[in-house]
């Protein structure tokens, strides 16, 4: 197919209609339209959709050849065709185990060590290719005994936080408020394990408003009998840490020192015995962490937690923000909560019936991004022409755009230019001997101990965070821009000597074919007419010569905004 028919074809996609709803997620995303009286935005173009699916579930943008054969397909099943390719690829679980590491926050300042931050990501990917069930990923990670250096134990890493001293009490409460907020979504509890919410959260949380100092003790108390063991021999276990249960231990209000106000008997009781949230029993049996896991999984909140979370990362807005700061008691669109307050949700039966769909999928992660991926509101165009209106953001009349995460910006420009970087994986002993060429395959954020500075300097410039005390950002800045434009790492990929990608378009005869390699390579769509036009000029009429009008044009395709944009 010509660069023309090609460019014609994207155009006139523009223009097409929005599917009818094929699943219930466009049901009520839809009524929520009439209800509003919002007119939705078009369809996606193929090329939008193309580039928008490879990066939501892979994390890189797609070859030319992968994009020519899509926006040449005259099948009506391409899309679904895409996504189920894409989901099966090991780019799936490399995007995907980066994702559970940012939630579960993998990084050496948090694991003491990179061999910790290693494992735990090791055991997140190794989780994700075999296709575990989220309940059994996250029930693994808040349960898991052994050597945090261990790939077969790497989920015990999530229970090593840092806490500078105190009580025992301090360390189970600085678990637990972390577990509650990861995997349910309720991060409320770190406020309650100091004080009742009376007083405190009453203009945030109805259920927090009711909830007291008591029974965040009571859930804390699972988490008194982890047992830490350091090893400190000079071998490579050196200042590793075993993570057990011991067979004894106990929530005791005898404090009155460390990182929390002081713990005071309550009635007379000096010691909270541990009970789940939703009115479990006592634990049955010595490790009460495993219990705690069994409960969280089955507790309603786990799978409203991953169904908003799974929706903000596909759709770019939750239907409840922030996503640690859900609010049981304004959940259940079946019982709305008392005047003033309101559903939480900014779709309530649309969270309750993707909560309970993960639960019937057996928490499957791959079956859940594609139920939202094939739905019509996720293929929704993300250029919008009516007159738009701020509350149409939560209406999802379009697709929210967005700048891409500094990997897959990283990756993208690694991908187009066919050049690749060789970084190394740092441990506590030193650096493995294999040499990484991903982002997106690096268990945690890059950095100077382990990438040049030419890279290091780019990739931070996205704000990539570090897992720790600074979070990750799609903000956009002047300094990203100057990076796009002059960085080492970029300017030294568009030299016809070193790109892989510039001596194919150099090889062909027409400049045409040239421009259309070009921008289906680093743009992922044929130019359009205009762009087509420009293209052909400059490289007819370079005072540079042939090979130098190619590079200024792989350039001007870099810095164009929709490089580094999901569509």
């Amino acid at each position: 197919m010509s660069s023309l028919r090609l460019a014609v074809g994207w155009v006139l996609l523009a223009l097409a209609a929005p599917a009818q709803p094929t699943n219930f997620i466009d049901e009520e995303i839809q009524a929520a339209w009439k209800s509003a009286n919002a007119k939705p935005a078009p369809r996606s173009t193929d090329a939008q959709f193309l580039r928008r699916i490879y990066l939501d579930l892979t994390g890189r943008i797609p070859t030319p050849e992968e994009a020519r054969a899509f926006l040449g397909s005259s099948s009506p099943s391409k899309r679904g065709d895409v996504v189920d390719k894409l989901l099966e690829s090991e780019w799936f679980a490399d995007r995907w185990a980066q994702w559970f590491a940012d939630l579960g926050r993998v990084s050496h300042n948090v694991q003491r060590g990179y061999t910790g931050r290693n494992a735990f990501y090791n055991w997140i990917r190794n989780a994700v290719r075999s296709r575990m069930p989220l309940s059994d990923l996250a029930a693994g990670i808040v349960a898991s005994q052994g050597n945090n250096y261990d790939d077969a134990a790497g989920a015990v890493n999530f229970t090593l936080v840092q806490i500078p001293s105190g009580p025992p009490q301090d360390l189970a409460d600085a678990i637990f408020a972390r577990t509650a907020s990861t995997f349910l979504g309720m991060g409320h509890y770190d406020c309650l394990l100091c004080h009742d919410g009376r007083g405190h959260l009453d203009a945030l949380s109805l259920w927090a408003s009711r909830s007291t100092r008591l029974d965040a003790w009571k859930m804390s108390a699972f988490f008194t009998r982890v047992a830490y063991q350091r090893i400190g021999t000079a071998n490579n276990y050196f200042d590793s840490n075993i993570v057990s249960d011991s067979t004894s231990g106990a929530y005791r209000l005898n404090t009155g020192y460390g990182n929390r106000p002081a713990r005071a008997p309550v009635g007379g009781a000096a010691i909270v015995p541990p009970a789940y949230r939703t009115g479990g029993e006592l634990p049955k049996y010595e490790n009460w962490r495993r219990e705690f896991a069994q409960d969280m999984v089955r507790d309603p909140m786990f799978a409203r937690n991953f169904a908003n979370r799974l929706w903000l990362q596909m759709m770019g807005t939750a239907l409840v923000e922030p996503v640690d700061a859900l609010d049981p008691d304004r959940l259940d669109p079946a019982k709305p909560p008392p005047s003033p307050w309101a559903l939480q949700a900014s779709h309530p039966k649309l969270l309750d019936k993707l909560a309970a769909r993960l639960v019937e999928m057996n928490f499957d992660l791959r079956a859940f991004l594609r139920l939202i991926a094939l739905s019509s509101t996720y293929q929704l165009n993300s250029e919008y022409s009516g007159a738009w209106r701020p509350e149409y953001e939560r209406l999802y009349v379009r697709h929210r755009a967005r700048r891409m995460e500094a990997e897959a910006i990283h990756d993208a420009v690694v991908i187009a230019t066919g050049v690749l970087p060789a970084y190394r994986i740092r441990t506590t002993a030193g650096y493995l001997p294999e040499r990484v060429h991903w982002a997106n395959q690096f268990p945690g954020p890059l950095s100077g101990d382990e990438m040049e500075p030419p890279e290091a300097e780019f990739f931070d410039a996205f704000f990539p965070g570090d897992r720790s005390l600074q979070p990750r950002s799609e903000s956009g800045s002047t300094r990203q821009q100057l990076y796009l434009m002059n960085s080492p790492f970029v300017n030294n990929r568009l030299r016809m000597e070193s790109s892989p990608t510039l001596q194919r378009a150099a090889a062909l005869k027409r400049d045409e074919d040239i421009a259309s390699f070009l921008f289906l390579t680093f743009l992922s769509r044929p130019p359009n007419q205009v762009e087509l036009a420009a293209a052909v000029e400059s490289l007819k009429k370079s005072a540079r010569g042939k090979r130098e009008a190619i590079e200024d044009l792989a350039w001007a395709c870099v810095n164009k905004l929709e490089f580094i944009v999901n569509p």
